[in-house]
């Protein structure tokens, strides 16, 4: 983990920004004072030297910016960085015998930091050194069994977790995690990472560490995990939105933000994205972003603000930056918001909105919710409550509710929290941290797979059940929770643009679905989360069973009977139909008076989609019926399915 660096002290800003001006000077003039709530980044000051690939821990009131690689001429420093938060000067001292090291891990525990792993300019390193701020001195600890650069780290009462990393040009990644006790000086081996990474990022939160993003020999991931030390076991949360690697986490209030990091090494970008998880909830929101792009950067939080130091700012050969960001926010803000239901049923379903607040000084505030549709009219507007009785939980436990009434038409739906400080009048707006959807909902269709020789290609179609609405900006993410299944790298595909009543096309790149041939019981429990400008309004899952041929098959995920073609027909027509199941199917022709008068198929069929042709020149015109019944094998229920439809034959 690339840890983190601190602030510049107010003495040594040359300059106030515009927005620190307009509130001190401009604002007391004002009756009632606008801000904005969503965080905003500013530039501090920089560091005395450029470097990326390093760690930042205070310790009594100093910020030591270990190690790292000074530019792109992969110059390497000896020295730590050391920042006097009291009196604003930098100061350096050496690294632990004088040694390189970058892309390391560092961890505080008890007021001592500790030091380990990383690259020299060589090979990769296993030692660990302690710095006693007390004595000015590096001491060299028991070194790791595994030799791991880019790893992450983070610590639990008094034990110091080392997860991932990789060998010097071995890009596979480890999975290994090794656990050092800092009382007795002793490494062991606890349960491996699901995933095998490295460029991860991982902080402690409540007792449990939370890993975020890196990569293996591929592409990035997005997926992030979560260890129980209590148990030893490891679970998988909501991946981020972003794939991406060599970024910085951080833990502010409940919450844990993830900033910068790089897509591929061989094409970038570098991000300057910022993205929050919400463990409780275990959702994603997106911050404001960063001013600039940085990946092998280091993060800190100190008095309530985050702070984002140095990093690379381009790609193969990386170019390290000194500058140092502030991310702050204002008085009175509303957090960890939440709705419901992000997709609702027009003039039908109401949504529940809850919040709680960031009031860092306790001052009384009234709050009210504000939404606004598509075209950005505000359209509603109400009070919060935290009175137990509007979807709240418990009245006065810092949580606020309340209900939107059903919508009467099919749009987008924008949610913002305003909040009114009692005591300085100031106004506050934390805009666009929630939204709805009537439209829709865009469901599963079916899922088509193609065996390759060590994979799966899979597609999935998407069918929108919008009357008048065109999902604009759409994507797909593909999520596979299977434990005989690898992660599914790069599993979001951006889609065309799906008209009321449209299935998506099949002309996106399919996903690679990777797994273990030896667990493989023979299906897969797929989940899509479908997107729209890069909000999840519908979920939607499928069990594929995997009937074993070798050409592409598309299973639908529901029985269906489709309309024969041509219709009228004369003498001949088609009819097609689908089942997401192996199962008995008949399927028959029927006169007006609902005779069978003709089988077309009586027996087994494996799932996906059959046609059966149907040839009446035997037969007067007029109207016939035709009824499938699919019965599952191994029901004792007897049948599951029964449709019937007209068709007309014209002679």
């Amino acid at each position: 983990m690339f840890n983190e660096l601190t602030c510049l002290s107010t003495k040594k800003r040359s300059h106030l920004s515009a927005r620190t001006f307009l509130q001190t000077f401009l604002f007391p003039l004002l009756v009632t004072q606008i801000c904005f709530a969503q965080g905003s980044w500013t530039k501090i000051g920089d560091m005395t030297e450029n470097r990326f690939g390093h760690t930042v821990d205070e310790l009594n009131g100093k910020l030591y910016v270990v190690g790292g690689v000074h530019t792109e001429t992969s110059t390497y420093p000896r020295t730590t960085l050391v920042y006097d938060r009291s009196s604003g000067e930098w100061t350096q001292i050496p690294l632990a015998n004088n040694k390189i090291r970058n892309c390391h891990t560092s961890c505080i525990v008890d007021g001592k930091m500790y030091v380990m792993g990383g690259n020299d300019s060589s090979s990769t390193l296993s030692t660990m050194d302690m710095f006693d701020p007390s004595t000015g001195e590096w001491v060299s600890k028991n070194s790791m069994s595994t030799d791991r650069g880019l790893a992450a780290c983070a610590s639990i009462e008094g034990k110091i977790y080392v997860m991932g990393g990789m060998h010097m040009n071995e890009f596979s990644g480890l999975s290994t995690v090794e656990v050092y006790n800092t009382t007795n000086d002793i490494w062991m081996q606890v349960a491996d990472m699901p995933t095998n990474r490295w460029g991860h990022s991982a902080v402690a939160l409540n007792g449990k560490i939370y890993v975020f993003g890196g990569r293996s020999a591929n592409y990035p991931y997005t997926s992030v995990e979560m260890y129980d030390a209590q148990t030893n076991t490891w679970t998988t949360k909501s991946n981020m939105p972003t794939a991406r690697y060599c970024l910085t986490t951080c833990v502010l209030g409940d919450n844990i933000f993830a900033i910068g990091g790089w897509f591929f090494s061989g094409g970038g970008p570098f991000y300057d994205k910022v993205e929050i998880y919400n463990p409780e909830s275990d959702e994603w929101l997106t911050e404001c972003p960063l001013p600039v792009t940085r990946a092998v950067l280091a993060s800190i939080v100190l008095d309530g603000k985050i702070y984002v130091y140095g990093g690379a700012r381009t790609g193969h050969p990386c170019i390290g930056t000194s500058a140092i960001y502030e991310l702050s926010y204002d008085d009175i803000f509303a957090q960890q918001p939440y709705v419901d239901k992000p997709y609702t049923r027009k003039n039908i379903d109401s949504v529940l909105f809850r919040t709680r607040f960031s009031n860092i000084y306790n001052h009384p505030f009234t709050p009210r919710l504000i939404h606004a549709n598509s075209d950005s009219t505000q359209i509603d507007s109400l009070t919060l409550f935290d009175d137990g009785i509007h979807g709240d939980s418990l009245a006065n436990d810092g949580l606020y509710g309340g209900y939107i009434p059903s919508r009467q038409i099919e749009d987008f739906y924008f949610l913002s929290v305003s909040t009114i400080d009692n005591q300085t009048n100031k106004y506050y707006n934390t805009p666009d941290r929630c939204r709805f959807t009537t439209a829709g909902p865009v469901v599963l269709d079916s899922i088509s797979y193609t065996k390759t020789s060590t994979n799966y290609s899979v597609k999935t179609f998407l069918r929108n059940q919008s009357t008048n609405t065109t999902i604009t900006k759409a994507s797909v993410k593909l999520i596979c929770d299977d434990p005989w299944v690898l992660p599914i790298s790069s599993n979001v595909r951006t889609l065309s643009n799906i008209p009321p009543g449209g299935i998506t096309s099949n002309t996106f790149s399919s996903f690679s679905v990777n797994y273990i041939e030896s667990l493989f019981p023979g299906y897969f429990n797929f989940k899509v989360e479908i997107m729209s400008d890069d909000w999840t309004y519908w979920v939607d899952s499928m069990q594929v069973i995997i009937t074993g041929v070798d050409d592409e098959v598309t299973v639908p995920s529901a029985f269906k009977l489709e309309q024969n073609f041509p219709n009228p027909f004369n003498p001949t027509t088609t009819m097609r139909f689908g089942i997401p199941e192996k199962g008995n199917v008949k399927l028959s022709v029927l006169n007006i008076l609902g005779e069978e008068i003709r089988v077309l198929l009586n027996g087994e069929k494996d799932a996906g989609y059959h046609s059966i042709d149907f040839n009446g020149s035997d037969l007067t015109s007029g109207v016939y019926f035709y009824r499938i019944q699919v019965v599952d094998p191994s029901s004792s229920s007897g049948q599951v399915f029964i449709d019937t439809k007209k068709m007309l034959l014209l002679k």
